[in-house]
């Protein structure tokens, strides 16, 4: 449970009108991997027909309808997330899904009210076959703009309805507008939820074997799944010894662009009596002090990445470097 010791985790999901982001949260609570999620859904108009959609498929589910959850509404979806995070059975994290004309970037401001919630993603869905007509439109390019840079993901949808050189084309715009990103390509918004999702739970499995522990020592492993003309593939790495904070954060910033997803529970020379949780969505590095140890202290982390496979060797080496 999110508990009210720790930061309830927070994942924005935005995109235009009708690129697929009720796909993607209805995939999401299919495959919540044991987590229970709250639910905050704003649809542009009076009657909000997601709620419908995913109702009975998660914890709570709150309608915020008639409004774009950036401006008009911002206090009722604060106090939306303060009920969910209060209640008796508070949920594990919470999903907003931002209506197609809303700026994620700015909702993503309330997931960083003082201790109480934690910016998980913003994940932003973007319509393969219509997003370069939609952004030549003057009325429309504003407001894509906006949503597109403000993501920590981008998820390339509906890549089953554009043949190879119109993919080529957006790809190219979408590395003009938003040089940092990768988009990731997929039909119908599968994509691995760990991509999109993730929490705070020492567990960091990931659907990677898990590793036996070695005193003052490190070791990795690899999985590759092919999942929809990208291969997404992961990396585990774990040590007994504590990393310099400055060291491990010049190596994260430094790893190369085909990892997009990372989590980990390290030791820290600075802090070696608290766990340092590691979070990296896309270019977003984000290092939060965790609770104490209760049991012998040992560095965990996982790496996920997309298309290109990575030499694991060098990433051991560049993590042990990073150590005291």
């Amino acid at each position: 449970m999110a508990g009210m010791d720790r930061p309830t985790p927070l994942t924005i999901i935005g995109g235009f009108l009708g690129a697929g982001k009720t796909t993607l949260l209805r995939r999401i609570l299919a495959e919540p991997e044991g987590r229970r999620l709250g639910v905050a859904i704003n649809d542009f108009g009076a009657l909000n027909i997601d709620e419908l959609l995913v109702a009975g498929r998660s914890g709570p589910v709150v309608s915020l309808a008639n409004g774009c959850v950036c401006c008009q509404i911002g206090d009722s979806l604060i106090d939306a997330l303060f009920a969910m995070r209060n209640a008796a059975q508070p949920p594990d994290g919470i999903v907003v899904e931002a209506s197609g004309v809303a700026d994620p970037g700015k909702i993503a401001q309330l997931g960083r009210i003082g201790r109480f919630f934690r910016l998980n993603s913003i994940a932003v869905v973007v319509d393969a076959d219509n997003v370069l007509s939609q952004a030549a439109d003057p009325l429309l390019s504003d407001t894509m703009l906006r949503q597109l840079r403000a993501a920590d993901l981008l998820l390339l949808n509906k890549i089953d309805l554009v043949d190879d050189n119109a993919l080529r084309a957006i790809e190219r715009w979408l590395a003009a507008i938003v040089p940092d990103h990768r988009a990731i390509k997929c039909v119908n918004a599968a994509v691995p939820v760990r991509l999109v999702l993730d929490d705070q739970s020492p567990s960091l499995d990931g659907g990677v074997a898990g590793l036996a522990a070695h005193d003052h020592a490190d070791s990795h492993e690899h999985a590759r799944h092919q999942h929809h003309g990208d291969v997404f593939w992961s990396w585990s790495y774990q040590s007994t010894r504590s990393f310099g904070r400055s060291a491990l954060l010049a190596v994260v910033a430094a790893l190369p662009s085909q990892i997009i997803r990372g989590k980990g529970i390290l030791i820290c020379s600075d802090q070696p009596a608290r766990q340092t949780v590691l979070h990296l969505v896309g270019r977003r590095v984000e290092l939060s002090a965790g609770e104490p140890w209760h049991e012998a202290p040992s560095s965990r982390l996982v790496l996920i990445g997309v298309g290109q496979d990575i030499d694991g060797a060098a990433l051991t080496q560049a993590f042990n470097s990073a150590l005291r």
